[in-house]
């Protein structure tokens, strides 16, 4: 097995991966990615510029955490998201089903998928901020 067959697999995995999750869900996780990082991006900034003024420094370690809490509170929002439109989704299909007796299938898998993806996400991010939290005695800043 050769190198380049091994990394165009792994890129074509990748791709048949990415197929399962649906187009609304792309775009939860586009939109609020951009929200999440762009104003935690400035927020760091802000936070750097501000600590170098004073006699303490943000260091790499501090700033990496930092970013990593920005991520889990943007997976945090990105699964509360996902799982109103998926209630959502499962209110109107009862009513739909119970009000104009209109056959519908309720939630595939392929919903549960999405959800348990998010939720295993969300999990793996928090597991890493709590071992850097405790590990490194890093903490989040604290507003003055």
């Amino acid at each position: 097995m050769s190198a380049e067959s091994a990394s165009a697999s792994l890129v074509g995995w990748v791709g048949s991966y990415g197929q399962a999750f649906p187009l609304w869900v792309k775009l939860v996780y586009l939109v609020l990615g951009i929200q999440y990082f762009a104003v935690g991006g400035l927020w760091i900034r802000r936070e750097s510029s501000r600590e170098e003024s004073s006699e303490q420094q943000l260091d790499t370690g501090n700033k990496v955490f930092l970013w990593l809490d920005i991520a889990c509170k943007f997976l945090l929002a990105s699964f509360f998201v996902i799982l109103v439109i998926m209630g959502g989704e499962l209110l109107a299909l009862l009513i739909l089903r119970v009000m104009f007796l209109v056959s519908v299938d309720w939630l595939s898998l392929w919903n549960l998928f999405v959800v348990g993806f998010a939720a295993g996400i969300l999990v793996i991010a928090f597991l890493i901020r709590f071992v850097l939290e405790k590990g490194f005695d890093l903490k989040p800043m604290e507003e003055e």
